[in-house]
């Protein structure tokens, strides 16, 4: 490491003690502390962050699990933390928040600006906008879809639920979805097709 970086990186670890009374908290506990201090859900960061909230859960709750940086940048973004927060965020991930490349740049200048103009964190329309503009590759999105059930429709024949047992389940004679299920858009296609009664759409 030059002299530049250690310095850096001594600065900041001798800020976070000072922050956390000696103790430096672990990636997860921060994003947790974050979550808090926010007063929003993990669901809430995914369609802020483009994270989905399966992974945020799994990242929450396993000590010295860290996500890869692009992944971290995009909580941050959807924390909608100051500059201060996200370089003790990348630091704690174990990434320099000014990070050479034109992502590392192009996040830090909407971090920046994002303190007085909340929509530089909108990953959708702002961050991924200039991202595709010096030719970079844009941050990830895939929409969560849930398939939906007509009960009217239903007529508890079973069949999604025989093949496809991890999303649906029999309530009372009729199918229902899962709660917290878990499967790829192209199973939830096939799931509604199955259905003789077009009793599934999926949203």
């Amino acid at each position: 490491l030059d002299e530049n970086t250690k310095k850096y990186e001594e600065e900041i670890d001798e800020h976070i003690k000072e922050r956390f009374n000696g103790n430096i908290p672990q990636f997860n506990v921060m994003l947790a502390q974050h979550l808090r201090d926010r007063n929003i859900t993990q669901t809430e960061l995914d369609h802020r962050s483009l994270v989905d909230h399966k992974f945020i859960s799994k990242i929450v709750n396993t000590n010295g699990y860290v996500p890869k940086v692009c992944t971290v940048m995009q909580m941050a973004l959807g924390l909608h933390l100051s500059l201060e927060e996200y370089e003790e965020f990348m630091y704690l991930a174990g990434y320099a928040a000014d990070m050479p490349g034109m992502t590392g740049i192009i996040v830090r200048f909407c971090i920046i600006k994002g303190k007085t103009d909340e929509s530089y964190y909108d990953i959708e329309n702002k961050v991924n906008f200039f991202l595709k503009a010096k030719n970079q590759k844009v941050f990830d999105y895939h929409p969560r879809k849930e398939p939906k059930i007509n009960v009217a429709k239903c007529t508890g024949c079973g069949k999604c639920v025989k093949k496809y047992p991890k999303i649906y389940e029999m309530k009372e004679n009729k199918a229902t979805v899962i709660v917290g299920f878990s499967a790829k858009i192209g199973e939830l296609n096939k799931s509604a097709k199955l259905c003789p009664q077009k009793a599934i759409e999926i949203l």
